[in-house]
């Protein structure tokens, strides 16, 4: 690709909006990584006998990031997909799509192992299970691990898709 081809490519408005959606879909999915952390934390009843004025501020904190950043995200996103469309040069697009997904899956395969090792703990023994709050904390670990990967799996998922579908109709400047 010729250096007038790839500043063709390089538009300092998309680059702001493809920004800006990667910025705002990351912190939207570590407010909800954390956010499942604590729902979980109140629903095993990690934090006896009632649960920490801490966590349900917590919880306040990434719901309200959630939906900032979801709004963020959306509107960016449309209108970076909006402007590839149109001037029909998808490079910035696809990198997007790429490393996000590459994030996604590199995160689902940590939570993956996370989830991995608290199970080969409890079977190796490591973990004392003969207490009620240590079984809940075991529990919440695993459905932690296990809701959070499959949340970056289909991040990934869905990034890798579109990604995919992006190529087969690819031009010649994509």
């Amino acid at each position: 690709m010729t250096r007038s081809k790839l500043l063709e490519h390089l538009d300092i408005q998309r680059l702001y909006f493809y920004i800006v959606s990667f910025v705002a879909l990351l912190t939207m999915i570590v407010a909800v990584l954390v956010l499942n952390a604590n729902l979980l934390s109140l629903a095993f009843r990690i934090y006896a006998p009632s649960p920490d004025t801490g966590v349900k501020q917590t919880i306040a904190d990434c719901l309200g990031v959630v939906l900032v950043t979801l709004l963020a995200w959306l509107w960016h996103w449309r209108r970076a997909r909006q402007l590839t469309w149109t001037k029909k040069t998808l490079l910035m697009h696809r990198i997007y799509l790429y490393v996000v997904a590459i994030i996604a899956l590199v995160t689902a395969i940590g939570f993956g192992g996370l989830m991995l090792a608290q199970g080969f703990r409890a079977l190796l023994g490591l973990i004392d299970l003969t207490s009620d709050s240590a079984q809940r904390r075991l529990y919440s670990d695993l459905a932690l691990g296990l809701i959070n990967g499959l949340i970056c799996l289909g991040l990934w998922w869905a990034h890798w898709r579109e990604n995919m579908m992006g190529e087969s109709g690819a031009t010649e400047t994509g």
